[in-house]
C-alpha cells in the first residue's frame, strides 16, 4: 500500500482524533476530519491535498469531541461538541454545523438512532 504524507503547518495542537468521512462523496473515500488537541477542527474533501480550518463553522469555542453517525453509509452526519458541552450537528460531512437544540437546553449526552439515520436521541438536563 502506498502511504501519502502531507504537511500543513496551520494544525494547533498535536492530532487528538481522525475521522474517515464522506464515503459516497462526489470524489469518493476522500473527506476527512482532523481534530487537535487545541480543539481545532480541520478538513479535506480531496484526500489530504488541501485541508480548511471549519472549526469557526462549529463553534467559538474550542471543539471537544466529534463523532460520526455508525450507520451512515454516506458519511454526512457528523456531531461535534465544544468545550461548552454544546453539540453540534452536520449533514454535509462537517463542512457547516448547526447547534442541535436551543441555547437554554443543556444537552448532558447524546446517542445516534441506529435503526433511523435521521434521528438523534439526546437528553437535557435542567437547573431546577
Amino acid at each position: 500500500a502506498k502511504v501519502a504524507v502531507t504537511k500543513f503547518d496551520y494544525m494547533r495542537g498535536a492530532l487528538a482524533d481522525i475521522l474517515w468521512v464522506g464515503k459516497a462523496h462526489a470524489n469518493g473515500h476522500k473527506v476527512i476530519l482532523i481534530l487537535t488537541e487545541q480543539g481545532q477542527l480541520i478538513r479535506t474533501d480531496d484526500g489530504g491535498t488541501s485541508w480548511v480550518d471549519v472549526s469557526r463553522n462549529v463553534s467559538t469555542s474550542r471543539i471537544r469531541t466529534v463523532k460520526r453517525h455508525p450507520n451512515d453509509d454516506f458519511g454526512n452526519q457528523v456531531v461535534a461538541q465544544d468545550s461548552r458541552g454544546v453539540y453540534y450537528l452536520s449533514r454535509d460531512s462537517g463542512w457547516t454545523f448547526r447547534q442541535m437544540v436551543d441555547n437554554d437546553a443543556n444537552v448532558a449526552d447524546f446517542r445516534f438512532n441506529v435503526g433511523n439515520q435521521g434521528w438523534l436521541l439526546y437528553t437535557t438536563v435542567s437547573d431546577s
